[in-house]
């Protein structure tokens, strides 16, 4: 009888023991699963943002397009960028999942949108944790190089041959310059102007956008 009572006081220390690192494992996994799904969650965000930059950068590009190279072209600029910053959007849709943008900016060449997104909250590790993520508008150029005003043709100087006769029909002023005609592309815009033919400046601009909107496909580069 003693015997057995020695034995199973013996068990009691192996069965706390047995399950206080059982109770361990379930905390150790319940952390590891709360940290898992709060990294994905914050990728999440990174990526929704970053999707939403590019998106917003695209549908400025298709808005201001039409209006920018012309305005552009009449004030004789040598360049136009036609988006305007995704940040807003990007900071939204970051919002929408808990995180705050720390850092955007997009380099129109290589046509990359950077997204740096910091969670709102603490997180399972101590601190707020940030994530990353990289998209592409998906055309290319949003930059457009405009021509110069071009050199107009000189207008012919009327030249009077001498004459004593008052009835001679006086010299005829010599007709004035042609309209100049250029044309030029932004990667698949197309756009024409008109130039007075004496230079004074820009009698009209078309811009063709062709299936330019269709082009704008936003997704994830890594």
């Amino acid at each position: 009888m003693k015997h057995r009572e020695a034995g199973q006081v013996g068990t009691w220390p192996v069965l706390v023991i047995a399950i206080g690192l059982l109770a361990l494992g379930v905390f150790s996994y319940t952390r590891l699963t709360v940290a898992t799904k709060e990294a994905s969650d914050l990728q999440l965000a990174a990526d929704a943002a970053a999707l939403a930059g590019a998106q917003a950068i695209g549908k400025s590009a298709v808005d201001n397009a039409q209006s920018r190279i012309e305005d552009a072209i009449r004030a004789e600029r040598s360049t136009v960028e036609l988006w305007d910053s995704g940040s807003p959007a990007a900071g939204d849709f970051a919002g929408r999942n808990d995180a705050h943008v720390i850092d955007f900016h997009y380099a129109w060449v290589p046509d990359e949108v950077f997204v740096r997104v910091r969670s709102n909250a603490v997180t399972e590790s101590g601190r707020r944790e940030e994530a990353e993520a990289r998209a592409e508008v998906g055309v290319s150029p949003l930059r457009c190089n405009l021509p110069p005003r071009p050199t107009p043709t000189p207008r012919p100087t009327p030249t009077e041959t001498p004459t004593d006769d008052p009835t001679d029909e006086p010299t005829e002023e010599p007709p004035p310059p042609e309209d100049m005609v250029e044309t030029g592309s932004c990667g698949v815009i197309t756009y024409r102007v008109i130039w007075w033919g004496d230079g004074t400046g820009v009698r009209s601009v078309s811009v063709n956008l062709h299936d330019f909107a269709n082009q704008i496909t936003p997704r994830l580069i890594s």
